[in-house]
């Protein structure tokens, strides 16, 4: 079964650099220049509407659009 963006609810967010910050120190790094999970840019992740995230989120991407092709890409295994 394919899945598309259509059949399975994508969240699309920015993440700013602040923001990418707090989100690594939510998962305990940021200690190190390299010891980092999240930069800025758009990232995308699986979501029931009303809901928090059913998936990692994916990313990070320069554009919204790019964060869509690469969620319908996923998706479509």
């Amino acid at each position: 079964m394919n899945l598309t963006i259509k059949d399975c609810p994508v969240w699309i967010t920015y993440v700013s650099k602040s923001e990418a910050a707090e989100w690594n120190r939510a998962e305990g790094l940021g200690h190190y220049d390299d010891d980092y999970l999240y930069t800025k840019g758009y990232y995308w992740a699986v979501c029931q509407p009303g809901c928090i995230p059913d998936s990692e989120f994916y990313g990070p991407f320069v554009s919204e659009s790019e964060a869509e092709s690469d969620a319908e890409e996923v998706l479509s295994y």
